[in-house]
């Protein structure tokens, strides 16, 4: 199966594939799109006739593997240490992927509630010091 002619396929296509659901792009929309990929994979490929779900479940899988290596990649830049640095490249099939890809999908969400404090915030009595108080009310 040509990886190459997946990652092209979806590049023209995302627009559709990665759009939300709405009056303009339904289910049946995304699934011919899909369909349309699967015609110019089979079209290059020699061998098996791959079906639709093969060929969306391919790219799921490419995807899933480009952003695991783009996590990896980041944690070891981010790692303290000695040493050299061992940060691989990235493979110029996985940047085109990762350039299809949400950011929030590799990066995660940058805010949320810490859930250790049972999703209590913290208010202003707990920035205050109250152990070097003799009356314990502590000087905020």
């Amino acid at each position: 199966m040509s990886k190459q002619t997946i990652i092209e396929e979806v590049e023209l296509r995302k627009g559709i594939l990665f759009a939300k659901f709405s009056g303009s792009v339904t289910k049946n929309i995304k699934d011919q799109a899909w369909e349309e990929i699967t015609e110019k994979v089979n079209a290059v490929n020699s061998g098996e006739i791959r079906t639709r779900k093969s060929i969306k479940k391919k790219w799921q899988d490419m995807a899933s593997n480009a952003k695991r290596k783009e996590a990896g990649r980041r944690r070891e830049m981010s790692a303290t240490g000695g040493g050299a640095m061992p940060v691989a490249e990235k493979s110029e099939e996985d940047s085109k992927i990762l350039t299809m890809i949400a950011p929030v999908a590799i990066e995660g969400l940058n805010a949320g509630v810490d859930t250790e404090d049972n999703g209590r915030l913290a208010d202003e009595n707990d920035m205050c010091d109250t152990s070097h108080s003799e009356a314990g009310g502590g000087v905020c």
